[in-house]
């Protein structure tokens, strides 16, 4: 998620800047590649460096050699799951004011919740936890007892989030992938901007019908201290998951928030839903759909990103 304008956009669209930075998309039909993308299995950006021949360390299911990688990071809205955003935010942003305006008036609620949302896009990453950075804000604007408004955020998540889902679309092979990699042996991080709560997290991926247990760690507001696409927030990962970059692969759709990750050293694969050319910034070492990601790792080929 990006600054003030992706913000104010996001708010625009009658969600507030929970979810600032997304772009309004419509889920594709069921069953369909995205347009644009290869047919063949996840292909090389032609600026990618490729292993050198005999390098590859690994095939099948055969055990994690020391040069291979050994952690793969997932974005997860557009990447794990389609979402129509423009719908989602403007039903996400009603049922949450709904549900707080007993106790906050939205004219006062809302500017507090984009104050406090954006102040977690902050790059430096002083506070211990991106949740302790929301509430400092957040409650020194709306000037309230913050008790009874954490126990109404808990309820909204908990009772009127799951509601939302109508507004989601699984990619059918999220889950093989997911599985297929845990099962030979990958450390798992789902690295979503960590701007809401946990609880709201693991529904979108039952959404992405992804079981949140294959993942060693889950990006959230409670443990997170930073956002994506500040190097802060990919340190922590690392640090997390014990791994250097090389030993990591992010998987993404941003060119914004995910590729940036390439910058401290870590592989990535941009998930091509059709929208737009080839990122050229931050160019990944390979791209393509999940399906094209799944047959790559299914020959053992991620050694050679």
């Amino acid at each position: 998620m990006g600054g003030k304008g992706e913000a104010a956009r996001a708010a625009a669209h009658g969600l507030g800047p929970h979810f600032a930075g997304h772009r309004g998309r419509a889920p594709p039909p069921r069953g369909t590649r995205a347009r644009g993308t290869r047919s063949s299995a996840a292909y090389p950006h032609p600026r990618s460096r490729r292993l050198k021949t005999g390098q590859t360390s690994r095939r099948g299911g055969s055990a994690l050699s020391s040069a291979s990688i050994k952690a793969v990071l997932f974005d997860l809205d557009d990447t794990l799951v389609v979402l129509d955003m423009d719908a989602f935010s403007a039903a996400y942003f009603q049922s949450l004011a709904a549900r707080i305006a007993p106790l906050c008036p939205p004219e006062e609620f809302v500017p507090a919740l984009q104050a406090g949302t954006q102040a977690m896009m902050s790059p430096d990453g002083s506070d211990p936890t991106n949740a302790a950075t929301f509430e400092r804000v957040f409650f020194s604007l709306v000037k309230r007892d913050p008790a009874p408004l954490r126990a109404a955020f808990d309820a909204f998540y908990r009772e009127d989030f799951p509601r939302l889902a109508r507004y989601s679309q699984a990619d059918p092979v999220a889950g093989r992938l997911i599985s297929l990699l845990k099962g030979r042996g990958y450390q798992l991080a789902l690295a979503t901007q960590p701007l809401l709560p946990k609880i709201a997290i693991v529904e979108r991926l039952r959404w992405a019908a992804v079981d949140p247990a294959h993942f060693d760690l889950i990006a959230c507001y409670e443990e997170m201290r930073s956002s994506k696409p500040h190097p802060v927030f990919f340190q922590q990962i690392l640090e997390r998951l014990g791994r250097a970059p090389a030993e990591c692969l992010m998987v993404g759709d941003s060119p914004s928030t995910d590729l940036p990750a390439k910058r401290l050293g870590i592989k990535t694969f941009w998930v091509n839903r059709g929208r737009g050319e080839a990122p050229t910034e931050d160019p990944p070492d390979a791209q393509g759909t999940l399906q094209d990601l799944l047959m790559l790792v299914e020959r053992g080929g991620l050694d050679d990103l």
